[in-house]
Formats: structure tokens, C-alpha cells, sequence
């Protein structure tokens, strides 16, 4: 039977186990209790998510290959920066321009705490921890934004009508468990709500991780199981038997167990008993040694869900180097292109287009992913620059890069 512990409070005790530690240190009043604590009551504290944020978020920092599938996906969407393009021509608007020079100040410095490559980071890995992740937009009083901050998914919570019309936001600052006075709100307009795909939900988006639950609680108790049998020293459970022993007999050989038969420092020590007491190794069943083909599975299975081919985290088994390529080729575009589109159209419609008559001019972007390797398409620009099909500009303005000239007349002005 299908176990479903993404619930808010029923769900939750199912993780107990396996992530015990996690869980309580996430409850801990001193840290980020008000994940589990934060719900909206009512319409105007917005409508519930549905899920436990404080499961999600442990899961992250719990389960390796979930970690790993969110950190390379986000690397592999951020690392090559971000453009600003010319909405009419898409040509790289120079990044002296005195026109747009609110737009490029606001990316260069969006607050005085982040950079613009920190809050794209934090967005893709928001969006694959909880499904979503939000913007907040300061504005000017002619609506044009001044600066832009993450805001903590688990402490949103968004307001929509019978319709789901977004009507605004309300958020619990960091460390505020309760008390009316404390919520803040926002206008539909101050937040940006970046959401992945949810069929059924038109205000929340679907965490991969909701996808994998039956997947991740097995892998963790698989890691559980084999840090306990490695606790034992991988020595196979035993059988004694004391025949009719006494109990002070009985007593004496747990003793003798406990203090010269277990732990580290009495490992491969010659056992002796009394009284005619027989030791049998019940042995190691071949289930006992699943686990690693468990955990393989475990892991290819989160790896399928999050989109991300097992050799982008290091492992190479029964990988060539065609399908390698080919793995990668087709992670970029099937996976890492859209998730940047997406993001970029979010990005444009709610902060780049509210810029006041210059808004409309310019379009934000990722630098575009090359599909082919870095030596293939070096080989490429150099044929085309000796042949005259290209200029050593034109192949720069491709991988966004500003042409000689302004780095020419900017080494002279340093």
C-alpha cells in the first residue's frame, strides 16, 4: 500500500524515523519551528499548501541524491550568467547605457545583501525543494522596482479568490510562531511566484520530491540499516544458547557480551563460555546485502524524477562517451532550457516590465547553453571567423559577451 507522508500532521510521523534528528532541530523552538507550526487559519491568512514543508526541507539535507540531483540542476542554470537583450532586435544592450541604466543597476545590485547569480541560485532550488519559491519587489513611487529579496518559501502563504485569482500574500517572518500582528501582507504585485507544473492545484506547484515518497523513506532506512550493521562491525547476529542456566549465569554472560564481546576495541577476540553454552552465527542473509542494490535503484529513481542523468553526479557506470554526450545534451535541453525560460518569462512580466517607459525596450535572459562541448564549438568559431562568416564580435555577442571595443576603451580608462 502506497505510503503518503507529505500530510501536515498525520503524514509527518512517518519520517520520524528516518529522519528523526532533522525533524526535531526544524521543531526546535530557537530555529524554524514556524514550518510546522505556520497555517493558515482563514481566508485572509491565505489558502494551506497541502504539504509539510518541514518534511520537504529535511529531505533535502537528508537524502544524498536528492541534494545532489537539486545542486547540479541549479549549477548547470545559473553558472553561465544572465543577459539583457533589446526586445525588438535581441541585440546585447551595452551595459553603459545611461537609457536602461535602472534595469542593469538593479540586476548588477539588487539589495545590498545578495547578488542577481545568488537569488537565481536560490530560486531553482527552492522551486525543487518545495514547488515553489517567491520574489519580493520594492518599488519607487512611480511602480518601478528598486530592489528585489527571496522570501523563505515555507513562510508565504497565498491569497486567492473562489476563482484562483491571486488577491496577495501573507507571510510569518522567520522565528514568529504566532500573533496576528506579525503577519505581513503583500499585494499580488510585490511578490513574484515562481511555481513548477501542478495539475489539480492552480496556486501551488509540485515539489519532485511529493513524487518520490515511497523512494526516499526506503533509501533512508537502507542508509539507517547499514550504519547499524556497520555499528556491529558487520558481525553476524549470533545465537546463544545457555542450555538450563542459572540467572546468575545469564547475568554474567551479558556482561561478559556487553563489555569483552561488543564495540571497536574487542573486535576478532576469542569468545568463551560456561556451563555448556553453544554460539551459533545465524549469518547474514543474502537479503542483508540488498542494500546497496536497493539504494542503486533508489537512486536511479530520483535521479528519473528530478530529470538529471546519473553521470551529471559523478557516476559513469555502463556510460560510453557517445551516451554520454548525448546524456548531457539531452539534460540541458529537455531540463535545464525550459526551467530557465520559465524563470526568465516569470522574471520579465513581473519586475523588468514594470520599469516605467523603458521596461517594455528590454527583455532579461539566461546566457544561452551551448548543447555542444566546449571544443566542438571552438573549432566551429574559429572556421567561421576564418572564413569570413562571422566576426570575432558577432561569435562574442553569441556567448554574451561584450565586443572588443568596450573592453578595449575600458582597459584604457582603468
Amino acid at each position: 500500500m502506497k505510503i503518503d507522508f507529505f500530510g501536515i500532521a498525520k503524514r509527518q510521523a512517518l519520517l520520524k524515523a528516518a529522519l528523526k534528528r532533522e525533524i526535531e532541530r526544524e521543531l526546535q523552538p530557537s530555529s524554524n519551528s514556524y514550518l510546522q507550526g505556520w497555517e493558515a487559519k482563514d481566508k485572509k491568512d491565505g489558502r494551506q499548501p497541502g504539504v509539510s514543508y518541514t518534511a520537504l526541507q529535511a529531505v533535502y539535507k537528508k537524502e544524498s541524491w536528492v541534494r545532489a540531483c537539486i545542486d547540479v540542476i541549479t549549477r548547470t542554470a545559473t553558472s553561465n550568467g544572465y543577459r539583457l537583450l533589446a526586445e525588438d532586435t535581441a541585440e546585447l544592450i551595452d551595459p553603459r547605457s545611461k537609457e536602461f541604466s535602472p534595469i542593469i543597476n538593479l540586476l548588477a545590485q539588487p539589495n545590498p545583501n545578495d547578488t542577481l547569480e545568488e537569488i537565481l541560485a536560490e530560486i531553482c532550488i527552492d522551486l525543487h525543494i518545495y514547488g515553489d519559491a517567491y520574489l519580493e519587489i520594492v518599488r519607487d513611487n512611480k511602480g518601478s522596482p528598486v530592489a528585489i529579496y527571496n522570501v523563505y518559501a515555507p513562510s508565504i502563504r497565498v491569497k486567492v479568490d473562489a476563482h484562483g485569482t491571486v488577491l496577495g500574500y501573507v507571510q510569518k517572518p522567520m522565528g514568529i510562531l504566532s500573533g496576528k500582528s506579525n503577519v505581513v501582507n503583500f499585494e499580488a504585485n510585490e511578490i513574484a511566484h515562481f511555481r513548477l507544473p501542478n495539475p489539480g492545484n492552480e496556486v501551488y506547484g509540485l515539489s519532485p520530491i511529493e513524487s518520490l515518497d515511497i523512494v526516499i523513506e526506503t533509501d533512508l532506512y537502507a542508509q539507517d540499516y547499514n550504519l547499524h550493521f556497520f555499528k556491529n562491525h558487520a558481525v553476524p547476529r549470533l545465537h546463544v544458547d545457555l542450555a538450563n542456566c542459572t540467572l546468575p549465569q545469564l547475568k554474567r554472560t551479558r556482561e561478559y557480551f556487553a563489555h569483552e564481546i561488543k564495540g571497536a576495541k574487542n573486535a576478532h577476540k576469542t569468545m568463551i563460555t560456561e556451563g555448556g553454552a553453544k554460539v551459533t552465527a545465524i549469518g547474514t542473509s543474502p537479503n542483508d546485502m540488498e542494500f546497496l542494490k536497493q539504494r542503486k535503484f533508489s537512486r536511479d529513481e530520483i535521479c528519473s524524477v528530478f530529470g538529471v542523468p546519473p553521470m551529471k553526479l559523478g557516476i559513469f557506470e555502463d556510460v560510453n562517451r557517445a551516451s554520454s554526450k548525448e546524456a548531457d545534451k539531452s539534460f540541458k535541453s529537455e531540463k535545464v532550457i525550459p526551467l530557465q525560460r520559465m524563470i526568465a518569462k516569470k522574471f520579465n512580466s513581473t519586475i523588468i516590465k514594470e520599469f516605467d517607459k523603458i521596461g517594455d525596450k528590454v527583455k532579461f535572459g539566461f546566457i544561452e547553453i551551448d548543447l555542444r562541448d566546449a571544443k566542438e564549438q571552438a573549432d566551429i568559431d574559429k572556421i567561421d571567423i576564418e572564413s569570413g562568416v562571422l566576426t570575432k564580435d558577432e561569435v562574442r555577442k553569441k556567448r554574451g559577451l561584450p565586443p572588443l571595443e568596450v573592453i578595449d576603451e575600458s582597459d584604457g580608462e582603468s
